[in-house]
């Protein structure tokens, strides 16, 4: 197996014998492989890490910055390992949340979500003094306003999972408890999870078009950003604004 590994990703392996166990490793090419990063890459890179670590856990974060100090090598000259690595961008969030002591919960349903297998979780919802145990099939993570959230379906405890309700969401931050199960679930191609991050915050019903109108001092902001894929802007004379969407 070790020769076919050699060939197929050509490949030096290393082997030692250490505390009775065998190990092996692939030994570090000495050319770098035909691939490299430019500086503006890896600049791009920073800012998405720093527009998004802070809704992250310390130690996520340090494994981010790792990762993309590791790409560094790519770069056909490293004198620009410093311009590359510099930080270009920040966020400010009022009320942020710290998810440090969810780094766990964070991990497993991370992984849960990748192998498409069934958590046990206890959940604390707001307002709520006792919390109750769910069964869960983890979609997605959304970030929204700051916060992390779970988008799942909740199922059946048994070994073949049965969706009950396909539109729960969980805060991160009220998870009392996760538990990553053998059972698996899957997901349809036709599965509308986007559609439901799209409508986030909002209960699932029978769509309708609505038409929202906006004073002027108002009417900047409300035409700057976009609430809907088929919304429509209207400005009246006045200076008024009428949104429309479904």
């Amino acid at each position: 197996m070790m020769e076919q590994i050699e060939l197929s990703h050509q490949a030096k392996i290393e082997s030692c014998i250490e505390g009775g166990r065998k190990w092996f490793k692939i030994k570090t090419p000495l050319t770098k492989p035909r691939l490299s990063l430019d500086v503006k890459a890896i600049q791009h890179l920073m800012l998405c890490r720093d527009f998004v670590c802070h809704i992250l856990p310390q130690a996520l974060r340090e494994e981010i910055s790792r990762t993309i100090a590791h790409t560094t090598v790519l770069l056909p000259d490293q004198e620009e390992r410093s311009r590359a690595m510099a930080k270009l961008g920040e966020a400010y969030v009022k009320g942020s949340i710290n998810y440090n002591d969810h780094q766990e919960y964070i991990s497993l349903l991370l992984n849960a979500i990748g192998e498409r297998r069934v958590c046990r979780v206890r959940y604390l919802a707001s307002g709520k003094l006792e919390p109750k145990e769910y069964c869960i099939a983890p979609l997605t993570v959304i970030a929204h306003h700051g916060a992390l959230y779970i988008s799942c379906w909740l199922v059946t405890d048994t070994e073949e999972p049965e969706v009950i309700y396909d539109d729960m969401l969980l805060a991160v931050q009220r998870l009392l408890e996760v538990e990553q199960t053998e059972r698996k679930f899957t997901i349809k191609e036709d599965c509308p999870i986007k559609e439901s991050c799209r409508t986030f915050g909002l209960m699932k019903g029978e769509k309708f078009r609505i038409k929202i109108g906006f004073s002027p001092e108002v009417a900047g902001y409300v035409r700057e950003r976009k609430w809907s894929g088929d919304q429509t802007i209207i400005t009246l004379p006045d200076g008024k604004l009428i949104l429309e969407f479904t």
